[in-house]
């Protein structure tokens, strides 16, 4: 009778996967540049692989002034180094115009890219090729064709991280990264200003006692700065908790709030609201594989109006990025992962203005593929990058979907549609009881 069953299940399961498969392009596109693999769509919908025989992922993507976008991540497939930071400039159907790689014989990888009001772009991430200690912030500045201008590194003698970067109103700029990490358990939150040559100004570090990071950097109305990361200090707090810091235009802390969810619970991105209020991503209960995603919104003060905690998804889930969207509501991007079967694979939702879901999406394949950042873009859709699983390495990749989530044919509704993979999920629960 077990095996009968266990028959039953294969059998769904090859169906599923059947359906899956046909969802996909037969004869995608195959660019000779970087080993690109199109999904054929239109200028609102479309989705780009680039990369090649190592590892290939892409960190942040935005929309430029000429309605193409600017994508920065890290390749080891290119380059010198083990890493080197990658730049790519694509058009707004998604073909490449240029690429450009910044590193040494070290690692060194992309975080984040904007582009300056000269139309060029500002990079920050880490280097591990030309640092003072084992990895320093680095902040490059380039020309509108990706030359580089100058580049800066900031750091001691332990691992520190650029992770976010925006251009100010004084032609400088501004770095939210970590200090002193360990390599272990986290050091501290590093703000970063500086002169529009990328001479450091002033920095701000805040924590002190335990182990802090931040992730996340947004401006406020009021000229200052919105930062959220997650803090834990032995002996004052049971684990990590969400940690919301507003300062002044100097860095100089105004108030701070740190929120305390289920066991370990991290920020991860934090935005300004049109009221004057934050809207902040991140995971409560850090601990695979029982995660979930927190969703916050807080007044101007940083006191909470409203909290969701996303779950049901998966087993894991996980917050990356949020945005707030034209229509007032939110664009919220996780990850989810259930018992290592699929790997990750992004969870993308959209909400109203008080966090109830209007829809959800999960991109299903095997093997790991994730999405670290969404922009919305002027279209109303949403552009995403990160990484997918093309072959035996990830390779960078984009997403274009339109307003309300729709994506490519090879991603289409069949396969996106969360309530596919609950069967998934159910069908794979009744398997492993049958084997106990």
């Amino acid at each position: 009778m077990k095996k009968k069953l266990v028959g039953i299940f294969i059998c769904t399961l090859l169906i599923l996967t059947t359906i899956s498969i046909s969802a996909r392009p037969i004869n995608p596109t195959i660019s000779k540049k970087n080993d690109s693999i199109a999904c054929p769509g239109d200028d609102d919908v479309w989705m780009k692989t680039f990369g090649g025989r190592n590892f290939d992922l892409g960190t942040y993507a935005t929309e430029t002034s000429d309605g193409g976008y600017i994508v920065v991540g890290f390749t080891a497939s290119f380059g010198e180094g083990s890493d080197d930071i990658w730049l790519i400039k694509i058009d707004y159907q998604g073909e490449m115009e240029w690429e450009k790689f910044y590193g040494g014989k070290g690692s060194d990888q992309g975080a984040d890219v904007k582009q300056t009001s000269d139309g060029g772009y500002i990079i920050t991430g880490s280097t591990g090729s030309d640092a003072v200690g084992k990895q320093d912030v680095w902040l490059i500045k380039t020309d509108e064709n990706g030359e580089m201008l100058w580049d800066k590194t900031f750091g001691g003698v332990e691992w520190d991280h650029g992770y976010e970067v925006e251009e100010t109103s004084d032609g400088g700029y501004i770095i939210i990264g970590d200090y002193g990490h360990t390599g272990g358990p986290r050091g501290d939150i590093w703000l970063i200003k500086t002169d529009s040559n990328g001479n450091k100004l002033w920095d701000k570090i805040f924590g002190g006692k335990g182990h802090n990071g931040g992730a996340s950097i947004d401006f406020t109305s009021d000229g200052g700065y919105i930062i959220v990361g997650s803090s834990y200090v032995p002996g004052e707090t049971n684990s990590y908790d969400v940690w919301l810091i507003k300062t002044d235009e100097n860095g100089e802390m105004l108030w701070d709030k740190k929120f305390e969810g289920d066991n370990s619970d991290h920020g991860c991105d934090v935005q300004e609201t049109t009221d004057g209020g934050f809207i902040i991503v991140g995971t409560t209960g850090y601990s695979h594989p029982y995660s979930n995603v927190w969703l916050i919104k807080t007044d101007s003060n940083g006191e909470i109006t409203w909290d969701r905690v996303i779950k049901g998804f998966a087993d894991d889930q996980r917050g990356v990025d949020v945005r707030q969207t034209v229509d007032g509501g939110y664009i919220v991007l996780c990850e989810t992962l259930f018992d290592n079967i699929f790997g990750f694979n992004p969870l993308i939702i959209k909400t109203d203005n008080e966090g109830n879901r209007e829809w959800a999406h999960i991109i299903i394949d095997f093997g790991n593929d994730c999405l670290f950042s969404v922009e919305q873009t002027n279209d109303k859709g949403f552009i995403f990058t990160g990484y997918k699983h093309s072959g035996l390495k990830p390779d960078l990749w984009i997403i274009k979907a339109d307003s309300d989530g729709s994506f490519p044919t090879c991603y289409n509704k069949a396969r996106t549609g969360y309530n596919g993979f609950y069967l998934f999920q159910y069908l794979f629960r009744i398997l492993q009881r049958i084997l106990r």
